[in-house]
């Protein structure tokens, strides 16, 4: 840690245009080794919600310093100066939502309207019918949309006042009321705010791993970039380091992955413990390190892992990986043993399925000790002619799997094996007896992603996951009609592909959803244990389970 004076903690409370103010006069800046802005369209909706509420939006950490710290040129979409004077403030923690309030409300007036969303992203509409907050991709914006840029400058508050009362008839006044009070709130909305004044970056950035211990914290990878960002990654920053990494795994539908997880892989490609959570003493340990090497190694070990996700393991995408801490394993393995042979491949599809199906990471093997230790097998698997690797045992792919669900929910990692496994029957498409991808099926977010068969059913049955099927959301034509309407010639593949036996069927064609719910959850059952067997895993023992593991990839 450089050695200063001690810097000084000063909570306050501001209003939210102050702030900006000081960004746009450049005051007040976002330092490079911060994140880009990542934040999501409705991410950006849900922040203005909140503040028209008055719900708390979390609370910046700003570190006034007089030492100079490479910073960006552009917050949000606008170009901000250099400070004029010192001491010069650095966003250390709040990037995405200061940016997004900077971007929004300072937003130029000549500012592109395109159907980028690069572009459309920060035009943000307020609806005084509604009283929503809204993008517009497409077109123009209604007459009675209000831009939020024009909370903050009275002469275009104004102008769109005297365009609502021209276009809006007798509605207008009550738009105006509603503009009054919606500039009134994001005026008078205050923010608190955590200052410290003083000292050296290392010793900001362990101030603040001390105090944020709940909300929107700084990531681990941005802390360490902070704390590295002079002397190992030079203009590359860890953080941006990761975002890249994670660009590269779009192409397989894995760059979704947490990014802790990328984060991990690249500290265990440096050789040190991933258990670490004293980023300073992280930071002195990989500052020793070639950072850059790493995160190279990193990168090619991920993008092989994903491809052996995609084709050996026939994982289409990170939304249906059982557990995140799988890649992190695979990651290591393949750093050190890109191009395995039949026997590893073999050991690591069992791996994967018996981790999957018996939860090991949900219990035990969750905790950072016991992937420490995983880590070690996945080093001694690699090199396994050498170390004389004799199958694993720490994370033993023995373990009974767990029972059949009864319950959907796709955030559980047993869903997610068992939807897997039915990806691995090839489902159909029933109107034209071809193989369906996953990716036209998840389009939707959560549970609604995979469609009913009947959207009501006795006994609670309406959630199990046999009344869910693999086939692409059609408007006007639900899954049961889909079903239903199946080719004479084509019906036996189709149902086959998705197990469903004669006698599911004919209960489909009579209505009866319990015995096709029922039906159709033994014959699912039975051709998972079937899998199972061929694979050398050992059986659930028992039947149905209430709760199931709900993987954040995080500890």
């Amino acid at each position: 840690m450089n050695e200063k004076s001690a810097p000084v903690v000063k909570p306050e409370v501001v209003h939210i245009k102050e702030l900006l103010e000081e960004i746009r006069r450049g005051k007040l800046r976002v330092p490079k080794f911060q994140r880009p802005f990542v934040w999501r369209p409705e991410k950006m909706l849900e922040l203005f919600v909140s503040i028209y509420k008055g719900y708390p939006i979390g609370s910046p950490l700003i570190w006034e310093s007089a030492d100079p710290v490479r910073s960006l040129d552009v917050v949000g979409p606008i170009a901000v100066p250099q400070a004029g004077v010192k001491p010069v403030s650095y966003i250390l923690d709040g990037h995405q939502r200061l940016a997004t309030l900077f971007g929004v409300l300072f937003l130029p007036e000549d500012y592109a309207r395109t159907e980028k969303q690069q572009d459309w992203r920060w035009w943000i509409f307020f609806d005084p019918e509604s009283k929503g907050f809204v993008h517009v991709p497409k077109g123009p914006p209604h007459d009675r949309y209000i831009p939020l840029r024009a909370m903050f400058n009275t002469r275009d508050f104004l102008e769109v006042a005297r365009t609502i009362e021209q276009s809006c008839g007798d509605k207008a006044s009550d738009y105006i009321s509603e503009m009054e009070e919606l500039s009134s709130k994001l005026t008078n909305y205050k923010l608190a705010v955590t200052r410290i004044i003083g000292g050296s970056l290392d010793q900001a950035v362990n101030i603040f791993s001390r105090l944020n211990t709940s909300g929107q914290s700084m990531m681990p990878d941005q802390m360490v970039s902070a704390l590295t960002y002079d002397d190992a990654m030079g203009d590359k920053t860890l953080a941006g380091t990761i975002d890249d990494i994670l660009e590269s795994l779009q192409e397989f539908q894995f760059d979704t992955i947490n990014r802790i997880t990328v984060f991990r892989a690249i500290v265990a490609a440096s050789g040190k413990s991933i258990h670490k959570s004293d980023w300073e003493a992280l930071a002195e340990e990989l500052k020793k390190t070639d950072l850059n090497e790493a995160a190279e190694k990193t990168k090619a070990a991920l993008r092989s892992s994903a491809l052996f996700l995609n084709v050996f393991l026939k994982v289409p995408m990170d939304r249906l990986l059982p557990y995140t801490h799988q890649i992190l394993l695979l990651s290591e393995f393949f750093r050190m043993c890109p191009e395995p042979d039949s026997y590893q491949e073999d050991l690591l599809k069992k791996w994967f399925w018996s981790t999957s199906l018996s939860g090991w990471f949900a219990g035990n093997g969750g905790n950072t000790t016991q992937l420490n230790y995983g880590l070690g097998e996945m080093r001694e698997l690699a090199g396994y002619q050498q170390t004389g690797f004799n199958g694993f045992k720490i994370m033993s792919v023995d373990d009974p799997a767990r029972p059949f669900p009864n319950r959907f929910d796709l955030r559980a990692a047993r869903i997610r094996a068992l939807l897997l496994f039915m990806l691995l029957l090839e489902p159909l498409d029933p109107e034209t007896g071809t193989p369906l991808q996953a990716d036209q099926v998840f389009r939707g977010p959560g549970t609604s992603a995979l469609p009913y068969v009947f959207h009501r059913a006795p006994g609670g049955l309406t959630s199990s996951p046999a009344n869910r099927v693999f086939l692409r959301t059609i408007q006007g034509r639900p899954a049961k009609v889909q079903l239903l309407g199946v080719y004479d010639e084509l019906r036996q593949k189709v149902l086959e592909s998705h197990c469903i036996s004669e006698e599911a069927f004919h209960a489909l064609q009579n209505d009866d959803a319990r015995c096709f719910i029922e039906t159709r959850a033994k014959d699912l059952e039975r051709s998972e244990r079937e899998f199972m067997v061929s694979l050398g895993l050992t059986l659930p023992k028992e039947t149905g389970y209430a709760e199931p593991d709900i993987d954040t990839g995080e500890d």
